[in-house]
């Protein structure tokens, strides 16, 4: 009868342990993309939802002069536009763990805008939609938000 109880509260607390660890909060001061490869599209129309503490991005490839307009439009909160080229691309995820700085074009704590970027270079370029504390005068990252971008060719 004993062990029966014994083995009936083990079974208990490993069911509530594992309940209470699927239920965790995500690590919002974690750099996250919602996919594991980049979002790239010749011209991408998307809605997503970016968590507090999370960023997504897209790349595309210019010609030095080729401009790119996006177009963001959020739910309300506010979100962090940047463009970055690829070696400012990976600055950016390093300074999660390093603290480094990286260089970027930015329109910061935007709710809705029109950005033209033209391309100094020919080369990769990043568009990030930051919702991180990154930069420090940039959002803050207390809410999740849903952001509408649109990237297309600007003539």
């Amino acid at each position: 009868m004993l062990a029966s109880i014994l083995f009936l509260i083990v079974i208990i607390l490993a069911i509530i342990g594992f309940i209470s660890e699927t239920a965790q909060e995500p690590d919002t001061t974690a750099c996250y993309t919602p996919s594991s490869t980049p979002v790239w599209h010749d011209n991408p129309v998307e809605t997503v939802q970016i968590q507090g503490g999370f960023y997504r991005y897209y790349f595309f490839n210019l010609n030095q002069g080729n401009r790119k307009k996006i177009a963001i439009s959020t739910s309300g909160p506010a979100i962090d536009l940047m463009i970055t080229d690829a070696e400012n691309f990976k600055k950016y995820e390093n300074s999660f763990t390093d603290g480094g700085s990286w260089d970027a074009w930015n329109s910061l704590k935007i709710i809705k805008t029109d950005y033209i970027f033209t391309a100094p270079a020919d080369g990769t370029y990043y568009g990030i939609l930051d919702n991180t504390p990154l930069p420090t005068s940039g959002v803050h990252a207390e809410k999740d938000v849903r952001v509408q971008a649109t990237f297309s060719i600007y003539y």
